[in-house]
């Protein structure tokens, strides 16, 4: 089979893959399009309206992680995620969990708070999984910087255990 020509996505150009809708099968009966785009992620919104663009893919040069593919779910531009689960980052102290982040591993000694992004800008439908590796000796909290977590406004982690996290845009919810 040839692939199709790489096609460079234009700002204001109405998303390409919109005749294939919800038809999954369509879509991938044929090389999938992915645009190719040399700006980066800092303006990629503000190119391209993730309104506009819903169930768009598009490569972009991330300023830290190089080439990615970036989805729109018509709200915003996230990272794709691939099934396989990676670490992200691993952490010793304070951190800020970035919204492109998905597994971080906690260490260190002592207690310290990990503050998530806001549950809207963390995204619908995502998981954020934490994992205590300090084997207890860290005092580990997280801490929302909006909302709260199952209710409360911080979650204590487990020592030596994980928590799986979901977004439902405006809370976290543990999930077990």
């Amino acid at each position: 089979m040839v692939r199709d020509a790489r096609k460079n996505l234009d700002p204001g150009e109405q998303s390409w893959d919109a005749p294939a809708n919800d038809n999954f099968k369509t879509l991938l009966d044929r090389p999938l399009p992915i645009a190719y785009w040399t700006g980066n992620e800092t303006n990629l919104a503000a190119t391209f309206p993730a309104n506009q663009h819903e169930n768009s893919l598009i490569w972009v040069n991330h300023t830290v992680y190089g080439y990615v593919i970036y989805h729109s779910d018509g709200t915003t531009w996230r990272p794709w995620k691939s099934a396989a689960v990676q670490v992200n980052r691993s952490i010793t102290g304070t951190a800020t969990v970035g919204e492109e982040e998905d597994v971080l591993l906690a260490g260190g000694t002592g207690t310290y708070t990990v503050t998530l992004p806001t549950a809207a800008a963390f995204g619908r439908k995502r998981r954020l999984h934490v994992k205590d590796s300090s084997l207890g000796v860290a005092t580990i909290t997280l801490s929302p910087a909006a909302g709260n977590i199952d209710g409360a406004a911080t979650y204590a982690l487990p020592a030596s255990r994980g928590v799986t996290l979901v977004s439902d845009g405006t809370n976290y919810w543990v999930i077990l």
